[in-house]
């Protein structure tokens, strides 16, 4: 008879671990890297703060570079290494995933879920976040960019690879962060992502949301930290927690404007799933409002949709129209 000892390691209740899950993709194994929160009470709601790691990070080494706050966990997933290399694709899929077995792990108050990143998490932040944007409050890349098109420099495709590839064109999407807040983080000395990139997007987020901020350190790199947190400045940034915390997010909001490069890669927001296009060569979008008790949505290329309207969301709904 052979046996085998697992040792056990008890950890500080706020000390970072790893946590697994089985992948709703494929059934496979998947971790996310955990940082609790300060102070923790099992009978009070917390927020949570879904962080993405950049080329050459373990998820754990992520959730390592943040202190323990009293209001929030910090979430840090894997995007599934060589296949989500980008925060794209399977990289998205393994971050959504990783966010909705936290959900069901952990008492969450979802109107207080944010997400932020850096360098190639902070691209993840963009990417994710506008194709995703029903499921954040807030968007706080660090070191981020817009898309390999202006940080790598990668032909844009055309035709149907170009259709197929829609959802890197993050600058398509910004309209999606009308209702959001952003908080950009970027180094002025960063030789790695430029501060350029950082720049261009705080410009054109700008477009869409009046509530935006950017803080550029001075002389800092593209990894830097200094005294201002227990951890890494770059990602564990006193104001740009102070900014999420101040903000919540309406995850059955009836005012919005959603676009999507297509039901496939992204259907749901708010109350409504898209189902289907008219067709797969354009965005599908879904415009709704809500006018005493009356919510009206409009839609553009989309064939068919499904809508939660359940009472206990809208108190003041009676009809749908549109």
């Amino acid at each position: 008879v052979h046996h085998r000892y697992v040792q056990r390691r008890d950890l500080e209740p706020t000390a970072p671990h790893r946590r697994s899950f089985v992948s709703p993709v494929d059934g496979s194994v998947q971790c996310y890297g955990v940082r609790p929160p300060s102070m923790f009470r099992a009978d009070r709601d917390y927020g949570l703060v879904l962080s993405l790691h950049g080329a050459g990070v373990e998820a754990i080494n992520q959730a390592r570079a943040y202190s323990a706050r009293h209001w929030t966990y910090v979430i840090a997933p894997t995007n599934r290494r060589p296949f989500g290399f980008d925060w794209e694709e399977w990289g998205r899929l393994n971050a959504l995933a990783s966010l909705d077995h936290a959900m069901e792990s952990y008492r969450i108050d979802p109107g207080l879920v944010h997400l932020t990143g850096h360098s190639m998490g902070g691209h993840g932040t963009w990417h994710v976040g506008v194709t995703t944007p029903g499921r954040f409050g807030v968007l706080a890349p660090s070191a981020g960019w817009e898309s390999f098109y202006s940080y790598g420099g990668a032909a844009r495709p055309t035709g149907a690879v170009g259709r197929a590839r829609a959802h890197s064109d993050t600058l398509n999407y910004l309209s999606n962060l009308a209702e959001r807040g952003v908080y950009i983080l970027h180094g002025d000395a960063d030789d790695n992502v430029p501060v350029t990139e950082g720049r261009n997007m705080f410009a054109a987020a700008s477009e869409h949301t009046l509530d935006i901020e950017m803080h550029e350190e001075p002389g800092a790199g593209h990894w830097w930290d200094g005294d201002a947190a227990s951890g890494a400045d770059c990602v564990d940034w006193n104001p740009m927690f102070q900014f999420m915390k101040r903000r919540r997010l309406d995850p059955w909001e009836t005012d919005f404007h959603f676009r999507s490069p297509s039901p496939s890669y992204s259907a749901k927001h708010s109350f409504v799933t898209i189902l289907s296009a008219e067709t797969p060569n354009a965005d599908v979008e879904v415009h709704s409002q809500l006018a005493d008790t009356v919510v009206t949505i409009e839609t553009t290329n989309v064939r068919s949709l499904a809508i939660d309207g359940g009472q206990h969301r809208w108190p003041r709904l009676t009809s749908l129209e549109g």
